[in-house]
This record gives C-alpha cells, structure tokens and sequence, in this order.
C-alpha cells in the first residue's frame, strides 16, 4: 500500500469563506478561483460550497480534533 509524504493542508476560515462568496458572488468558475486563491484543488472549494449550503458560514470552520471540555460543568 503507498502512502502518500503530502501533508495535510489547513486553511483559514477567511480564505474559504472569501473563495465560497466569490463562487456565488461572481462569474469566476472554481477552477479559477482555486488558481487565484491559490487552493490545491477546486474539488476542495467544491466540498466548502456544500457545507456552506448546507450549514452557512459554520460549515466552513474546522471541526477536527476533540471538543474542549468545559471544566466549569
């Protein structure tokens, strides 16, 4: 099995809701706007745009990782 040396590249929220908001906000396809923005892939602004759909701004912020505790519970 290969694996690849890539590591995974995390953007800003500003960056993906800046990307998503040109895409409905403008005639720019995503391919361009993945150059211009310089995003790996424009199937990467193509799953924001989903979440966007579907969640609005909070689909766009990072989710990974474990939840904060709140100790004061």
């Amino acid at each position: 099995m290969k694996y690849s040396n890539r590591k995974r590249v995390t953007y800003p929220f500003e960056l993906k809701l800046e990307a998503v908001k040109l895409y409905f906000e403008t005639s720019i396809n995503r391919h361009e706007i993945a150059k211009i923005l310089e995003i790996g892939c424009d199937k990467t602004l193509l799953s924001w745009i989903r979440k966007y759909e579907e969640f609005g701004e909070d689909g766009l912020k990072e989710r990974r990782g474990r939840p904060r505790k709140n100790i004061h519970e």
